[in-house]
């Protein structure tokens, strides 16, 4: 059987990094969504490093091309996670969903919404960081659960809010 190699990486991680949820994207690229003007102000004027997942780069484009049937607003997406100088990573996945099974299970949240707590946690680990990792979203629904030994806080970009879960 042929090999496929998929080399490692290893990122720098700034202190200040914020993992993105989905629905800041969706609302900075579909012209007419109700928060465009302020998630599209909010990603101009941050400076802060942005940690996205490739899983919600997935979703963000369900949302958009899939769901709205927007093709320009997503290839506009495309090309602001390729715009250089940004401070932004694209993390991929390592194929092992045991910890985001076990997340959604749990908690009873979607896939992306696991994957995203479980990147928060392995990240604060492996890190060893003191102050857990901010998760830029508008959607509290499935992130308000500070349980389990999940360290996050949930940054609230709308109202540029940051509440610790644990």
């Amino acid at each position: 059987m042929p090999s496929f190699e998929i080399g490692s990486r290893t990122f720098e991680i700034s202190r200040a990094a914020v993992i993105t949820d989905s629905n800041l994207f969706v609302e900075a690229f579909v012209p007419g969504s109700p928060d465009y003007d302020w998630a599209n102000y909010f990603l101009e004027e941050s400076t802060d490093q942005w940690l996205i997942p490739i899983s919600v780069i997935v979703e963000t484009w369900g949302q958009i091309v899939g769901s709205k049937g927007n093709w320009l607003a997503g290839l506009n997406f495309l090309a602001w996670l390729n715009t250089p100088g940004k401070e932004l990573l694209i993390i991929g996945h390592d194929g092992e969903i045991t910890e985001e099974r076990e997340t959604m299970e749990g908690l009873r949240i979607d896939c992306v919404d696991a994957m995203i707590l479980t990147l928060a946690t392995r990240i604060f680990h492996q890190c060893r960081l003191e102050t857990p990792l901010r998760i830029a979203t508008s959607d509290l629904r499935d992130l308000r659960l500070g349980v389990r030994d999940i360290p996050f806080q949930v940054y609230d970009w709308r109202e540029i809010i940051t509440q610790e879960m644990r």
